[in-house]
């Protein structure tokens, strides 16, 4: 994951009503939980490489969030279709305007779904690779 400038320090609030993992490294504040289902994170999610960016889930048809507590920022990922490997992803930004969250599929770094405009969005995107980006660079930002 790519936080842009280190914001995440201490331990995370979970607030997810089932059990959630709070990883540290690039997950530092992170909460990850399943929507319906318990999901074991440390054995459901997978990076591509060493660095951390790019994850998948092991059974993608597993719903889940990943909550920013100190923000009040979230991804969620859900409906997944097996037939075309696309999947539902939406962003919430949180009250903090200057805060942006946006995801890129494994095809370079433009931005998939982005939260520039909305506060919150939904898209379906047809990759196995996700990044998150999360930072401070949204509109009320400049």
């Amino acid at each position: 994951m790519s936080f842009g400038r280190s914001v995440f320090e201490g331990p995370a609030l979970s607030s997810c009503s089932q059990t959630c993992v709070n990883w540290s490294g690039d997950f530092t504040a992170v909460a990850v939980c399943g929507l319906v289902d318990q999901l074991n994170v440390k054995e459901s999610l997978f990076f591509k490489d060493e660095q951390r960016k790019d994850f998948t889930i092991k059974d993608a048809t597993k719903s889940f969030v990943i909550k920013y507590p100190q923000f009040g920022a979230e991804l969620l990922y859900f409906n997944y279709d097996h037939k075309t490997g696309c999947k539902d992803i939406t962003l919430k930004r949180g009250s903090d305007e200057r805060l942006r969250i946006w995801v890129a599929d494994e095809d370079g770094n433009g931005r998939d779904i982005d939260t520039w405009n909305h506060a919150e969005t939904t898209k379906r995107l047809c990759t196995k690779w996700l990044r998150i980006h999360i930072k401070y660079d949204g509109k009320k930002y400049y």
